[in-house]
């Protein structure tokens, strides 16, 4: 679900919410869990958006 409307959200939505919250001041200090709850999404999404980036570099 997407917020308190009933809609669900993409992937990559949900991917964008992500690599926003990771990518804004002080992002990269914040645990997995934290940037997840900003972001709207489990703290498994975080980890693997971070592992995937960490691979592309």
């Amino acid at each position: 679900m997407s917020g308190n409307n009933g809609d669900t959200r993409s992937n990559f939505a949900k991917r964008r919410a992500v690599e926003t919250v990771i990518d804004g001041p002080g992002g990269e200090k914040l645990s997995n869990r934290r940037a997840a709850a900003l972001a709207g999404v489990s703290h498994h999404l975080v980890y693997r958006v971070r592992r995937e980036r960490a691979t592309q570099q």
